[in-house]
């Protein structure tokens, strides 16, 4: 693992060179060479595909530093605009291949539609399961979309507290499944075994919660909800310096 990570790192260790080299040239070459093309071309180009070039390259540098392109509806949106700046830098070839692109761009439009509908779906019912206090409601939204960021250990908390242990596990267990990376989800865990009274393996989750490192920093709703526990439970005092903490992260850091 690495201090600074990005899109492009993990694309390289997850996959190797050669696909972290052909990823960093499609999100990142083929927009600057667009530029490029823009800048010192003799024919005139319109405002339009500048203005696309330029989402799409700020996006490819902000993939330097986050992870913008984990994101379903960024990687949509990008792919769409790059596709309208290589029809304008290439007209000739896009009008050989309008057909492809315009399959292209039916399937993503398809895609998004599916996406917004389930999404917007698991949304509405979560909404609804937690206004009327029903557990249905929150197990479908659960299914149909887990990695609602709403979800967090006061979920877990408000479920508990409405005696609805059954429907907390699940949740759990599926942004577990989905996401186990994710560090809200060993919060989640964590809150979810102190109620079960399951001290080692709450603390255990604490701590993975809290050795987490997101853009070279550790967790800090991790880091405060370890050192809630072990003042609850009566342990020794966790370290209260940061400097101190962001060591021990870096020398524990939780796998992405």
């Amino acid at each position: 693992d690495l201090p600074l990570f990005n899109d492009y790192l993990q694309m390289t260790v997850e996959n190797g060179i050669l696909a972290g080299v052909l990823f960093a040239t499609l999100f990142l070459g083929v927009p600057a060479m667009a530029l490029g093309r823009q800048l010192f071309s003799r024919s005139p180009v319109s405002v339009f595909p500048y203005v696309m070039t330029l989402m799409c390259l700020a996006t490819s540098v902000d993939a330097m530093v986050d992870y913008p392109f984990h994101r379903v509806e960024t990687s949509l949106l990008f792919v769409m605009g790059l596709g309208v700046v290589v029809r304008e830098i290439y007209p000739r070839r896009a009008s050989a291949q309008g057909g492809l692109v315009f399959g292209v761009y039916a399937m993503c439009g398809v895609f998004s539609l599916a996406l917004a509908l389930v999404m917007s779906s698991a949304f509405w019912l979560r909404t609804a399961g937690v206004r009327s206090g029903v557990s249905s409601p929150l197990e479908r939204s659960i299914a149909l979309w887990p990695f609602d960021v709403y979800f967090s250990s006061e979920s877990v908390r408000s479920l508990i507290a409405n005696d609805q242990i059954d429907v907390a596990e699940r949740l759990v267990g599926a942004r577990r499944q989905y996401w186990p990376s994710d560090p809200e989800g060993f919060l989640m865990l964590a809150t979810l075994l102190e109620h079960k009274g399951d001290t080692v393996g709450s603390e255990v989750a604490y701590s993975r919660a809290r050795f987490f490192v997101e853009g070279g920093r550790c967790y800090g709703p991790g880091v405060a909800g370890y050192r809630a526990f072990r003042a609850r439970h009566g342990l020794d005092a966790a370290p209260v310096d940061p400097g101190e903490d962001h060591a021990l992260c870096q020398a524990r850091r939780v796998d992405r």
